[in-house]
């Protein structure tokens, strides 16, 4: 295959991830795709997505899908996935001082393909109870908070929480 040929001619730096990430982040898109489908619908995104406060409500969630669904389906397929965890990469290392939704986007993807995820959550616990355990650490941490911004996220968070 194509990554084994780059491999083998000395052109690992076109290849986004190695192989040990790939397994990883496989693993994320299975815990996303709770129906196993081989894809990721708006259904398996809306929760997980509008609980973090990454997302208001299922539009968004679907327009954040049509921006990486290359194929047209209207679910993410795993090679979409890759791709939007290679963007991660990229906004990461072209990283300006932004504060929007799409930031906290891809610093939750981030986060997840470092690992640092795994690291505050219980990989014996299903994904839905991680994240609900995510967003209650935000909220909390926000409430805690002496800086306005964080206080602001949190009521945020908090807020779309109570409108689901």
């Amino acid at each position: 295959n194509q990554r084994k040929w780059l491999k083998s001619h000395g052109k690992e730096d076109y290849i986004d991830f190695k192989d040990d990430e790939i397994l990883l982040l496989r693993n994320y898109f299975r815990s996303l795709d709770s129906d196993g489908g081989g894809s990721i619908g708006v259904e398996e995104l809306e929760d997980p997505l509008i609980a973090l406060g990454l997302a208001q409500n299922r539009e968004e969630v679907q327009k954040l899908i049509d921006q990486v669904d290359q194929d047209g389906s209207g679910d993410i397929e795993f090679t979409e996935f890759l791709t939007i965890m290679s963007s991660v990469q990229k906004n990461d290392k072209n990283k300006k001082n932004d504060d929007s939704e799409k930031s906290a986007i891809f610093d939750f993807f981030k986060k997840m393909m470092t690992g640092k995820l795994e690291d505050e959550m219980d990989q014996n616990v299903p994904f839905r109870l991680n994240v609900s355990q995510y967003r209650r650490k935000k909220i909390l941490d926000a409430i805690m908070s002496s800086n306005k911004d964080k206080k602001d996220k949190g009521q945020k968070i908090l807020q779309v929480f109570i409108n689901i």
